[in-house]
C-alpha cells in the first residue's frame, strides 16, 4: 500500500530532499497546515485529530532551524522540515520503518493492533534511521551552513486503543485491517483475470500491483517467505487456468513444475526470476490451452482427446461422443482451433510423449504405446515433425543437460 504518496514539487530544497527521500524509497510531499488529505497521508491507520494537531503545531512554530521527527504508534517515523527558500513551506517527509520488520515487531504489532496494521508497516522503507537523518541534516545546512539545527522528537498519540484492549475490539484497527483485505483481494483478483486473459504484459503489470502487499507471514525476509509468497501465487495462477477452461492434465502438469522449482528458491535474485517465469508460463498455457469461447462440440472434443490419448480417436468415434455429424465437428474444430483434428490429436500425443521422456525411463516403443501410436517408426516420424529431433535424440539432450 502507498501509505504517503508522492506529488511533484519544485526544484531547490524540495528537489535536493525529494532526490535524497528517493534513494532510501522513502516518501516526499508538501505539507500544508489544515489540508484535509494530510492525516491520511501521513499517519496511515493512525489517523486522528490529535496527531493531525501535533503535526500542524510544529508547522505553527516556523521554526526554520529545527527538524521534527514524528514517532508512530507501530515506531515508523516521519520528519518536519521547513523550507529554507519559501517562508512557511513545509516539507513532510515518511513514514519510514525504526527498525526492522521481524518476528517480535511481527507480535508486537499483531497483539496490539492486528494483522492489518502489521501488513502496512511491512511495507515501510527501513533506511537506517540515524543515517537518514543526518542526511536530512546535512541538506539543511547547505542553506544555513552557520546555523545551529535542533531535533524535536513528537511522539503521536495512537488513537482509541489502550495496552491491554484487543485489536479485534477496537473498530480503527478493525476497519484499517478490513480496507487493506479488501484492496489485496481485488489485486489478487485483478491478477487472476489477467492471467486467465493470456496477456502477459498486462499479467506482469498485475503482479507487480500485488507485490505491494505481503504474503511472507511470520518468515520475515527468509528463504521460507520467498518460497510462501511464491506457492500463494502457483495457488492463484492454478485458479486463474480452471477460470480459463485449461483442462486439469495441463493444470496439473504446469503447477507441479512450478511447484518443483519453488522449493529451489533462496534468495530475492531467484524468486523474483521465477514470478517472472510463472507469469510468463501459466499466461502462455492459457494461450494454447484454454478451452474459453469454444462451442460445446469442439471443447467436449478436445477435453475427450486429452484423456484418451491411447484411444480410438477416429473422426467417426469423435463426431459420436459429441452427438454431431463428422462433417460439422471436421469444420468446427477446424474454424475454432486454427488446426485439423488430426493434427491436433498428434499434436498432443507427442507432448505426452515429451513428458514421458523426461520423466520416466520407458523404451521408446513402450511410450508410443501409452500415447497411442503402435508403430514406433510412424510415431518418430511425427515426434520429429512436431519437435524438430527424434525421441531418442530428444531424451539424450535431455538427460545431458541434466548431468
Amino acid at each position: 500500500m502507498d501509505a504517503c504518496k508522492k506529488k511533484i514539487i519544485q526544484p531547490g530544497f524540495t528537489e535536493l530532499i525529494q532526490t535524497l527521500a528517493d534513494s532510501f524509497s522513502v516518501p516526499v510531499r508538501m505539507y500544508a497546515p489544515h489540508d484535509e488529505n494530510n492525516c491520511a497521508d501521513i499517519c496511515g491507520p493512525f489517523c486522528s485529530d490529535a496527531a493531525e494537531q501535533k503535526i500542524a503545531e510544529a508547522a505553527a512554530e516556523n521554526d526554520p532551524l529545527a527538524l521534527y521527527v514524528f514517532h508512530g504508534g507501530t515506531g515508523e517515523l516521519y520528519a518536519l522540515a521547513a523550507d529554507p527558500e519559501q517562508e512557511k513551506q513545509y516539507v513532510l517527509i515518511g513514514p519510514w520503518r525504526l527498525g526492522e520488520a521481524d518476528e517480535t515487531k511481527h507480535v508486537q504489532i499483531t497483539e496490539r493492533f492486528g494483522e492489518g496494521v502489521w501488513q502496512w508497516y511491512r511495507t515501510l522503507p527501513g533506511p537506517s534511521p540515524a543515517a537518514f537523518q543526518k542526511s536530512i541534516m546535512g541538506l539543511l545546512r547547505l542553506y544555513r551552513p552557520d546555523a545551529e539545527f535542533t531535533v524535536k522528537e513528537v511522539f503521536l498519540e495512537v488513537p482509541g486503543v489502550s495496552d491491554t484492549e484487543s485489536p479485534d475490539d477496537n473498530s480503527v484497527w478493525q476497519e484499517f485491517t478490513e480496507s487493506y483485505l479488501e484492496e489485496r483481494y481485488k489485486a489478487e483478483n485483478e491478477l487472476m483475470r489477467t492471467i486467465a486473459g493470456g496477456d502477459e504484459a498486462t499479467a506482469q503489470q498485475a503482479l507487480a500491483a500485488l507485490k505491494e502487499f505481503d504474503f511472507g507471514g511470520r518468515f520475515t525476509g527468509s528463504p521460507e517467505e520467498h518460497r510462501h509468497g511464491l506457492i500463494i501465487m502457483n495457488t492463484l495462477y492454478r485458479k486463474a487456468l480452471e477460470q480459463a477452461e485449461v483442462h486439469p492434465y495441463h493444470i496439473d502438469r504446469i503447477s507441479h513444475m512450478m511447484a518443483d522449482k519453488i522449493h529451489t528458491v533462496n534468495t530475492d535474485e531467484q524468486k523474483r526470476q521465477l514470478e517472472t517465469e510463472m507469469v510468463r508460463e501459466y499466461t502462455r498455457y492459457v494461450r494454447e490451452y484454454s478451452l474459453h469461447g469454444f462451442s460445446d462440440p469442439v471443447k467436449q472434443t478436445i477435453r475427450y482427446i486429452n484423456r484418451n490419448l491411447e484411444k480410438d480417436l477416429s473422426l467417426p468415434h469423435l463426431s459420436n461422443e459429441a452427438h454431431v455429424s463428422q462433417s460439422y465437428l471436421s469444420s468446427r474444430f477446424s474454424r475454432e482451433t486454427g488446426m485439423t483434428i488430426t493434427n491436433y490429436i498428434t499434436q498432443q500425443r507427442v507432448y505426452k510423449a515429451v513428458r514421458l521422456l523426461q520423466e520416466t525411463d520407458g523404451s521408446i516403443a513402450a511410450i508410443a504405446e501409452t500415447v497411442g501410436i503402435l508403430d514406433e517408426n510412424y510415431f518418430t516420424k511425427m515426434f520429429r515433425k512436431v519437435i524438430g529431433v527424434t525421441p531418442s535424440r530428444y531424451r539424450s539432450r535431455i538427460r545431458g543437460k541434466g548431468q
